[in-house]
């Protein structure tokens, strides 16, 4: 169920088992201050979603979760953001959440000759717009699901490691299935990629520092190499790798 204030339209998603509601989520539209040539200017934040416990693990609250951010985007948000306890980290960085303030500062301390950036996977695009407009870094999200905060530079397609000639810089925050091209594309330029899901290597169970191994590996084969590092957020999944290109 997605709801905000009584002066906006009501849009209602809920998850069903027969008669019974499963779960639901409330996103707060928020009016914000007005702007010569934007009178209706509106944030958004998920405030509340929640999931029968019977009904968790099967996908349900992130859906909830895209469906409110998508109502939130449709009615004109400009941004959506959330507060989410700790548990639940891992779930809305997946979803494209990120600490987004801290996230950046890394990529502008670490990469300092970057002016082109791309945020592969990268949800609303709000790492993108942090990065434009505090650190000079034009950076566009690459990401088929294409649901975008308005201004954000995107292409709604899936990342193949033959777009990374356009960039200088790739970004893989969780990118799933994109993980591969990915680290792919540190044949060509520097990659900051923190993996969330064995999407590496399918078959094989590998936990979080045995898929950063995997990865380092295959990377300094081809003669480049990799660092760890851990990012200032907190959360399970604030470990990765830079991986710079062999050299030429």
């Amino acid at each position: 169920m997605v709801g905000g204030p009584a002066a906006l339209p009501p849009r209602v998603r809920a998850r069903t088992d027969g008669p019974e509601v499963v779960g639901m989520a409330w996103v707060a539209l928020v009016p914000r201050v007005p702007r010569p040539g934007k009178l209706n200017r509106l944030s958004a934040d998920i405030q509340s979603v929640f999931v029968r416990p019977e009904h968790r693990g099967q996908g349900i609250g992130s859906a909830l979760v895209e469906a409110a951010t998508a109502h939130a985007l449709r009615l004109g948000a400009l941004h959506v953001t959330v507060h989410s306890g700790r548990r639940a980290v891992p779930v809305y960085e997946r979803l494209g959440f990120v600490s987004s303030p801290e996230l950046a500062e890394f990529v502008g301390d670490h990469f300092p000759e970057v002016r082109f950036a791309a945020d592969v996977a990268g949800g609303q695009g709000m790492l993108a717009r942090i990065l434009s407009k505090r650190h000079n870094i034009n950076c566009e999200v690459i990401d088929p699901r294409g649901w975008v905060l308005k201004g954000v530079a995107h292409r709604a397609l899936p990342y193949t490691a033959d777009l990374a000639d356009y960039y200088d810089l790739i970004i893989g925050l969780h990118p799933d299935q994109a993980l591969r091209p990915v680290v792919e594309s540190a044949a060509a330029v520097p990659v900051l990629v923190l993996p969330c899901c064995n999407f590496w290597s399918p078959g094989t169970k590998l936990g979080r520092d045995a898929l950063l191994a995997a990865i380092s590996e295959h990377h300094r084969a081809t003669g480049g190499t990799a660092e760890p590092v851990t990012l200032g957020f907190e959360g399970p999944m604030n470990r990765g790798l830079v991986l710079r290109p062999p050299s030429r």
